[in-house]
């Protein structure tokens, strides 16, 4: 008798086709009416390289004259007959013989094959079918488990499933049998629930026996009923000890994985739907919230979403493709993953409101007090902008949150911790696009932010001299500026410090910028152009332009620093005022332009 190894395991079992199913050879004459099933045994033997020995007892018991043969449905693709001297000698093509005898104990012919359908094998018995009586069929065979990855690593243990053998009668004493290589920690069998993912103890279904040996272990399941076409599916965990070359296979297959950045895909049916439920409910949380905040962003402003789909439209698009992100994210599917985390950044975008180019009114420009021009900041769009307080709490408390949870992934499994990151970058678009920063700049509060620290800045050396101007349409300011008069009364330039309006990607934005007014005839704007342009800039290329004024004979000479920084400006200010006084000095001209600013004492009551 061949002495069987003491290196088995279940693992066999499950991937390795032990589901046996009795069916009629309709070619052969025979029907499965012919014979009952009396027993149905399963014996796994595994070796600590994941390859597995499964042998198959099954009991019949023959009531009509002749039956020729059965077929075992389902074993893995890739076996092999068993290697032992006897089974070599007696293959023919294919096939080899199998051990089956009657009820007298004497020997009957048998013989395996694999079938035409896939996952099948076909027995015959005899030379032309068996007669009446009982009879005891064992067919063997080898499988490379290992090479089919069906282990996975499961904490600290070895875990893999087998599905019971499915037979279409019920018989009574199922019996299996699992041998394994001694470890120091008892191998565990639970049960999969039925149609789900989760499992409960094997105990109250199956009486359970462990022999524990110095080589080896032996798991005994027996089951007192096996109903019919019963579909148990057993999960084994097993001390990685017992099998370390298959352990060795899992962590060089989880580190190619790691390498390739696959996150690892979730094992089971429920964890499966799990992640399904989850991503989906995520999905229209994402969808929800997107269509809350770009119902805020339209009420302040004409913002332009990246892709031209209706609102709806883009909510259940950012839905769909955030659920089916985060479900990819999750699997074997990086690449989906990806181009889903794209599309839906896509449809969340907002871009920046082009400002309204509408004609302003007919105003004039007055000197006001600084206290006139209320100071003021945006309020938020709604809950998803960064300038509210909610949106900064709940923004700080997601950055934490999946900054600590990516650190603490990252050393366990980085593939999850990948996984994770990409599911973070949909919720950029939510915050960072249609918020108020990008809206057109307030030219009257925005532009007084910039410019209070300039004035103040000029003002430490003659405070006199600089004073805030206003544009006035009616009751309305619509525009600010910093305004230097000259030392000398009826000198032939001014200078003004406002600030201009620049389109850009990001939208548009307040620079500041310096104009000085001359007289035509003075030919001051040419001089100072020159020395401007001849001036290295602080940082880069300053703009410089020179155009005309409000009237012909005026002359405006524009600077656009490229350092925007108060200093810089208050800087380029008193060169460009030292310049004009000292040109003034040399060569006087007539009385200045200023007649559109009415004196602070006039307009004091009209602040």
């Amino acid at each position: 008798m061949r002495r069987r190894s003491t290196t088995v395991t279940l693992a066999s079992a499950v991937l390795g086709g032990s589901l046996l199913v009795v069916a009629a050879d309709a070619r052969a004459g025979a029907a499965w009416g012919d014979a009952s099933l009396a027993r149905a045994d399963v014996r796994i033997e595994l070796s600590p390289d994941g390859r597995a020995q499964i042998t198959h007892t099954v009991g019949l018991r023959v009531s009509g004259k002749k039956f020729r043969a059965f077929a075992i449905d389902g074993v893995d693709d890739g076996l092999e007959p068993p290697d032992d001297q006897a089974t070599l000698a007696g293959r023919d093509g294919p096939g080899w013989p199998a051990t089956a005898t009657d009820g007298k104990g004497g020997s009957v012919e048998a013989f395996v094959e694999p079938a035409k359908e896939p996952r099948k094998l076909r027995v015959r018995l005899g030379l032309d079918g068996v007669p009446r009586g009982d009879y005891v069929v064992q067919v063997r065979y080898r499988v490379d488990l290992a090479r089919a990855n069906a282990f996975v690593r499961d904490g600290a243990l070895t875990r893999f499933s087998w599905t019971a053998p499915r037979w279409p009668e019920g018989y009574d004493g199922g019996k299996i049998v699992i041998a394994l290589p001694a470890a120091p920690t008892e191998p565990k069998l639970a049960i999969a629930d039925v149609g789900g993912d989760g499992e409960h103890p094997a105990d109250g279904v199956a009486l359970l026996s462990l022999k524990r040996g110095s080589l080896a272990d032996e798991l005994e399941i027996t089951r007192p009923h096996v109903p019919p076409h019963d579909d148990t599916r057993w999960i084994l965990r097993v001390d990685p000890k017992a099998l370390p070359s298959v352990a060795a296979s899992v962590a060089a297959l989880e580190h190619e994985h790691r390498e390739a950045g696959v996150a690892p895909a979730p094992h089971g049916r429920r964890a499966r739907t799990t992640l399904g439920v989850l991503a989906g409910a995520l999905g229209v949380a994402l969808g929800i919230a997107l269509a809350r905040r770009d119902r805020d962003a339209q009420l302040a402003g004409a913002f332009r979403p990246l892709l031209r789909l209706s609102p709806t439209a883009r909510s259940i698009g950012y839905g769909v493709t955030s659920a089916l992100a985060i479900a990819a994210a999750w699997t074997s599917f990086p690449l989906l993953g990806a181009a889903c985390v794209l599309a839906a950044m896509a449809l969340a975008t907002q871009r920046a409101p082009f400002p309204a180019a509408e004609p302003r009114a007919v105003g004039r420009w007055l000197a006001v007090p600084d206290a006139a021009i209320a100071p003021g900041s945006r309020a938020p769009l709604g809950p998803f902008d960064p300038r509210g307080r909610t949106a900064k709490i709940a923004l700080g408390a997601i950055a934490v949150a999946f900054g600590a949870a990516i650190a603490l992934l990252s050393r366990r499994d980085p593939r999850a911790a990948v996984a994770l990151a990409i599911d973070a970058t949909l919720l950029l678009p939510l915050f960072l696009s249609g918020r108020s920063a990008q809206l057109p700049p307030d030219r009257v509060a925005g532009a007084w932010d910039r410019l209070l620290p300039i004035a103040e800045g000029l003002r430490q050396a003659e405070p006199s001299r600089v004073r805030a101007i206003a544009r006035t349409a009616g009751r309305a300011i619509d525009e600010v500026r910093v305004r230097v008069e000259p030392r000398q009364r009826g000198a032939s330039w001014l200078l003004e410090i406002g600030c201009g309006l620049v389109h850009g990607p990001g939208g548009a934005r307040l620079c500041p910028e310096i104009l000085v007014r001359t007289d035509a005839s003075s030919g001051l704007a040419e001089h100072l152009e020159r020395l401007t342009r001849g001036a290295p800039a602080l940082r880069g290329e300053d703009e410089i332009a020179l155009a005309l004024g409000r009237s012909p004979d005026e002359r405006v000479l524009c600077v656009r620093p490229a350092e925007a920084r108060p200093a810089a400006i208050v800087a380029r200010a008193t060169a460009l005022i030292e310049a004009a006084e000292a040109f003034a000095s040399a060569a006087p001209a007539g009385a200045p332009r200023d007649s559109d600013v009415t004196s602070s004492e006039q307009t004091a009551a009209a602040a």
